[in-house]
């Protein structure tokens, strides 16, 4: 069950299309990913008030539920269905072995992948 309150989901979603957007004006894009699941390395080259906010806000939640906004994102992107949700956030604990952050940060289209996952989980 998902225990992050719908309203940090919602405010993480707000903070994402912000940093999303400093991509956007760059035109660096936001689909560009890799072959090893579609992560990229999209990390701004200077710190940005739109990507500290960001990263303050997914650093403040407990390991628990990083492991869960990382299942979200892994529902909204279609990798887990709603159905395998604790499947979901025991492998997100599993395979985190970096800042969780960053690998979200890294994350194309992630307040879309938000949304979709929490779209996903109410309906």
């Amino acid at each position: 069950m998902l225990t992050v309150p719908t309203d940090d989901i919602n405010r993480l979603i707000v903070l994402a299309r912000d940093y999303e957007a400093q991509f956007i004006s760059a035109g660096q894009g936001l689909d560009s990913g890799d072959d090893t699941g579609g992560e990229a390395t999209r990390k701004s080259p200077y710190p940005t008030p739109e990507a500290d906010l960001l990263e303050a806000a997914i650093d403040d939640m407990s390991e628990e539920q990083q492991a869960q906004l990382v299942a979200l994102v892994w529902i909204g992107r279609g990798t887990f269905e709603p159905e395998e949700w604790d499947d979901a956030v025991r492998t997100a604990r599993e395979e985190a072995i970096h800042s969780t952050s960053e690998y979200l940060m890294g994350t194309p289209l992630l307040a879309d992948q938000l949304v979709n996952g929490l779209d996903a989980l109410t309906e």
